[in-house]
């Protein structure tokens, strides 16, 4: 783990002055927050699945981990929260903290999409397949290749994905929203819903309308359950604070 994960020039950016981030700090934190996804996968490995993984390997990795993250400085792009997760024991994590690590995640293929090493941001009612996520990775537990040059793409390609995201977040965001429990403000629901999707449909959000909906996989979004609807939100939600990161506007 000795070489440097990024190297700062002059097309990648560098380290940046004040304002937007640039493909340097962006690198950085994908790499980081990939590394936050990474504790959670520990985690889940010694806590969910009965001890698929064995608590002292689990452990291990997690001091290397860490120890990967401190060579290379990144502990500033994750932040408190995802610091004192990476550096709890395995087995010692609260249950906030595997929501943590699948935004991380998500918030790491948005920075990859953004940085040109995934073609596409994907489905917004499923999780990013973290496998093909790493395969455009420098993994944590190996020799790290430098990210020289690294460029973002353009900025309307950034703003449509944003815009995108935002509107799919919202649908989600109102489909889990207490305001609308009873059956007269439902209906109200229904109305700003069927609105909504139009003027989507007419921004080229959506290719079409479901039944006065958006639509996933064939069907109006109000037939997915909440657990569903909320993993909506966590996935657009992740991914559009990544982009609006990117575009100075969080």
């Amino acid at each position: 783990m000795g070489t440097r994960v990024i190297e700062s020039d002059a097309a990648g950016g560098g380290p940046g002055g004040r304002g937007r981030p640039s493909a340097w700090a962006a690198s950085r934190r994908l790499l980081a927050t990939y590394g936050l996804f990474e504790r959670g996968v520990l985690e889940a490995a010694v806590v969910d699945n009965g001890g698929n993984l064995p608590q002292a390997e689990a452990e291990a990795r997690r001091r290397r981990l860490v120890g990967w993250i401190d060579e290379e400085d990144l502990a500033s792009s994750i932040g408190s929260i995802g610091l004192e997760f990476l550096r709890t024991r395995v087995g010692g994590a609260a249950e906030a903290d595997y929501r943590d690590s699948l935004v991380a995640l998500e918030t790491a293929a948005a920075l990859a999409w953004a940085l040109g090493r995934r073609r596409s941001l994907g489905a917004v009612d499923a999780f990013t397949d973290p496998l093909a996520l790493a395969t455009a990775l420098p993994m944590p537990f190996g020799p790290a290749p430098p990210f020289a040059g690294a460029r973002l793409v353009p900025d309307d390609a950034l703003r449509g994905r944003y815009a995108y995201l935002r509107r799919w977040h919202w649908r989600a965001e109102i489909a889990l929203s207490k305001a609308f429990a009873t059956d007269g403000s439902a209906a109200v629901r229904v109305g700003i819903v069927r609105v909504a999707a139009h003027r989507a449909f007419e921004d080229g959000i959506i290719d079409e309308i479901e039944e006065g909906d958006f639509p996933v996989r064939g069907a109006p979004f109000r037939s997915l359950s909440d657990e569903e609807a909320d993993r909506v939100a966590t996935v657009t939600g992740a991914r559009a604070s990544a982009l609006a990161w990117l575009l100075g506007e969080d």
